[in-house]
This record gives C-alpha cells, structure tokens and sequence, in this order.
C-alpha cells in the first residue's frame, strides 16, 4: 500500500485541482483500478472511505464540474513512463462505441509504451465517421505545446489519417510520421504518374524511394500482405514500413480502455467533456498501473523531472526513491 500511495503523491505536483477534487480523483483511479470497469456505481464499491451513495453523488458532481487539463496529463504520462531525451513513437486513430442510443466517438493521439498504446490526447467528435484536418490540427496543436517534435520519433497514422492538407501540416511542423495509404492512391513515380497498386508491383517488401504525392515528395514503401498490397509512406523517418507494425499497439490500448482493461463501454456518461475526462482518468489509471507493477517486482524507475518537457508550473514532481 505504501507504494501505491507514493505513486497517488505524484498527482499533486502535475494536476491543479483543489485538496478535495483531488481526493476524488485519487480514489476514481483505484476503484477503476480495482473493479476493471468505469461503471461508477462499481467503482464506489470499491473506495475505502466514506458511505458508498455518498460517494457515488461526489463522483458525480465532479464529472458535471471538473475538467482536466490536457497539458498537465499529458506531462504526467510522459515524465512517469519516459526518459528525459527519450523519443517517442506516437499513434493517432478514432474508437467509437455505443451506450443506448448515444454513440461516442473519440479522436486520440496515443504515445506508444510496453506494446501498447496510452492516450495523451482526447478530442470527442460532434459526428459519426472520419475526423477532418482542423480536428487533427486542434490535437496536435495541444500536443506539440508540451512535447517538441524532436522528441518525436514518429506519428502514426492508417488510411484514414491521409490528404495533401494534413501532409503538409505534418511536414511544416517538423514532425515525422509513417502513415498507410490506399493502394489506388495516384502517385508521381519515376517520370509516371498513376495508382500504387499500378506502378509498385513488387511481391517482397520494396523500396521506392521519394515519390510526388500531392504537393509533397514523400517516401513510398509496400509489402504484400496476403492478396492485399500495404503502401506506406514516410517522411524523416528510417525504415518506415517496420516501424507502422507497431502501430498495433493502439489497438492493444484501446482494448486495455475497454473490453480487456476498463470497460469503457459500461459507462453511463453521454456528454462529451465527461467521456473526455473518464478516458483522461483511465489513462493515468494506466501509468499506474505500470508503476504498480515496476514496484511489485522492485524496479521502481528512477523518476525525476523531466527537462525535455516543459514542467508543470505550480509545483515539482517528487523522485519515486524518496
């Protein structure tokens, strides 16, 4: 117990909330923790203090009234899992489910950690279907304000994640990504212009150099997978096409949010900030997790500020070794 109450003392120094709200959140993330499920009646059974109806009224009105701030939990994460000039590997992708009659569907921008995927960045969008430039745009954006794009070692992103708008964009802020593009995607290649599938007929993964897509020269791999031809495309990146098999590791985190983790599916929420902040919540309740385990086996990392990210401005992260 003393280690889970030292890793619950680091929220103080990331997260501006009052004593009380803090409370709150502190024991929202073990009762998640503890009842796999974000089911609030369930994770009231699981506080240890208070009357459990009680309890269930304070969680409510802190979902009605608190929202987290995206800087502060992204610092969190990434000061807790990663080291100072560590780069990352990041994912960006939608998950959608639906509760009754209310469908949610999530924008997120997940950093890559242990096979899997943490969520760092959480947009609700007002619509079913693909997300457009100016949403990815407004994430980014938030995230690029804490952590530099030279800690980024890439984004990565699948076939719904193209267009020369959100290419260029990638390109301008200096961030390097590794996205799958559609195999009839018309391409600019060795003094021809026509679809991937058309003019990339190799059978073994090949290499096809810098190629014209839009307005931007971008570097074209494909591998046959089964009868289906994989096209990825790069920019600033080494080996681009081994690198997008990691990509997987979103669907392992957003499994770990839900059916195998979490339960997100059990929730009750229907507005869009609370589903924003019940997944912040399930994310921290994922790096301690991490922690947890690190602890349990006497590996407890060497946590210190972070000085590649910038630092929460009202207070400074204790080292997990005092």
């Amino acid at each position: 117990m003393e280690s889970v109450d030292k890793i619950l003392s680091h929220l103080d120094a990331y997260l501006s909330l009052g004593k009380g709200r803090l409370g709150t959140m502190k024991a929202l993330i073990l009762g998640i923790i503890s009842a796999r499920t974000v089911n609030l009646k369930e994770v009231c059974s699981r506080f240890e203090h208070g009357v459990e109806s009680s309890n269930y009224r304070k969680i409510q009105y802190f979902f009605q009234k608190q929202t987290l701030d995206d800087a502060e939990i992204i610092r969190f994460i990434m000061n807790h899992l990663f080291a100072p000039h560590e780069q990352v590997t990041l994912a960006i992708d939608r998950t959608d489910w639906a509760f009754g009659k209310t469908r949610h569907n999530l924008l997120c921008i997940s950093v890559l950690y242990q096979e899997t995927a943490i969520p760092l960045m959480v947009l609700p969008l007002e619509r079913k279907g693909n997300s457009n430039c100016e949403q990815r745009m407004e994430i980014l954006s938030t995230l690029l304000s804490v952590i530099p794009a030279r800690k980024i070692k890439a984004l990565l992103g699948d076939r719904e994640f193209i267009g020369d708008e959100w290419f260029k964009i990638l390109v301008e802020n200096e961030i390097p990504f590794v996205m799958r593009v559609r195999n009839n995607m018309t391409i600019g290649f060795e003094g021809r212009t026509g679809q991937i599938k058309d003019l990339c007929l190799a059978q073994k993964p090949a290499d096809y150099g810098i190629v014209h897509i839009g307005t931007q020269m971008l570097h074209l791999q494909t591998v046959k997978n089964s009868n289906d031809l994989v096209a990825v495309i790069s920019h600033n990146v080494e080996n681009g096409l081994a690198l997008y098999k990691k990509r997987w590791g979103i669907e392992t985190g957003f499994k770990c949010l839900k059916s195998n983790g979490f339960n997100l599916e059990d929730t009750h929420l229907i507005h869009a900030d609370r589903i924003k902040t019940l997944v912040q919540i399930c994310a921290v309740a994922m790096v301690f997790s991490f922690l947890a385990a690190y602890y349990a086996n006497e590996k407890a990392p060497n946590i210190k500020k972070n000085t590649d990210i910038k630092s929460s401005p009202h207070s400074h992260m204790p080292d997990a070794s005092s």
